[in-house]
């Protein structure tokens, strides 16, 4: 299996690692210094030759290999620049850009966004949607040494033959479906026994500071019931009259339109009229009727 190391003098935390692994390490870290070597030499060797058409040659071809480079290097310049420029879940990041929010800047055209991490100013190229998962995919290969696999990924290859599951986890239809069956008769058991518990307390809770509402048939009353097309607003409407008690804790009451409500007794309140007439006693009045004495004998 083919693993990509990477070798850094800034550990955000301590690894420990075989002394194998180190010294393969540290060969590795030594054929690259002699590459690095080996490739300054040859970048500072000049070759000696008396033709010039030789040399000139010798410096074509070498300028004709920097050339090609930059044109990789523009041609995938130009084309990030277009991605970001005429993708549809940047509009947003581009709007802010314009109105010098959202720590966005343009940085040789390209749209960058500045962070922290770790308490050290970072400047991020920001991806269009098309290249995201070519760049996690390559953040989990640094991360895992392979390519990520998800649970379709494991089944096709468990069915193609690809990798052999262990025979001691198999199980038939027949056995899972029974097992199912059992623990969901378990479960739905424990769920019955809950909800008896939880019923009682509720209802314990509730009728601590209750207290039985009892109404007369005849009885005036008003009701809290919806009196517009919206189902959570609600307001008390009546007078209405109590004709008829559905035990235990309802009541029928008849409205001043005619209509019968079936109402809970704990949207029902006991109506009480306001007077209509207020007797006056003014400061000159001295008669105020017969008043009927009775004689005490003794």
């Amino acid at each position: 299996m083919d693993c990509l190391v990477a070798i850094t003098d800034k550990l955000n935390a301590e690894a420990l690692i075989p002394p194998s692994l180190y010294e393969a390490l540290c060969s590795i870290n030594n054929e690259t210094n002699e590459n690095d070597i080996f490739a300054e030499s040859v970048d500072s060797f000049t070759p000696f030759s008396n033709d010039e058409n030789d040399a000139e040659s010798g410096n074509e071809i070498f300028y004709v290999e920097s050339d090609s480079d930059n044109l990789n290097f523009n041609s995938d310049y130009s084309k990030m620049k277009d991605e970001q420029n005429n993708c549809d879940s940047l509009k947003k990041v581009r709007a802010e850009l314009k109105l010098n929010k959202g720590n966005f800047l343009l940085v040789e055209e390209l749209i960058y966004h500045r962070d922290k991490i770790l308490n050290q100013p970072v400047m991020q190229l920001v991806l269009p949607r098309c290249r995201i998962d070519k760049v996690m995919k390559l953040a989990h290969e640094l991360l895992y040494g392979r390519e990520a696999r998800g649970p379709l990924a494991i089944l096709k290859s468990s069915w193609a033959g690809e990798i052999h599951l262990p025979t001691n986890i198999s199980q038939s239809a027949a056995d899972y479906l029974q097992e199912m069956k059992i623990k969901m008769e378990k479960a739905a058991e424990s769920a019955s026994l809950t909800a008896a518990q939880k019923q009682k307390s509720y209802g314990d809770y509730f009728n601590k500071r209750s207290s039985v509402k009892n109404f007369s048939i005849g009885e005036q009353v008003v009701l809290l019931i919806p009196d517009s097309s919206n189902k959570i607003y609600a307001r008390w409407t009546g007078p209405g009259e109590i004709i008829q008690h559905h035990p235990p804790h309802s009541y029928k009451v008849k409205l001043l339109d005619g209509t019968v409500r079936h109402v809970h007794v704990n949207k029902i309140r006991k109506y009480h009229p306001r007077a209509l007439a207020v007797g006056v006693i003014f400061e000159d009045d001295h008669e105020f009727g017969e008043k009927s004495i009775p004689l005490l004998i003794y």
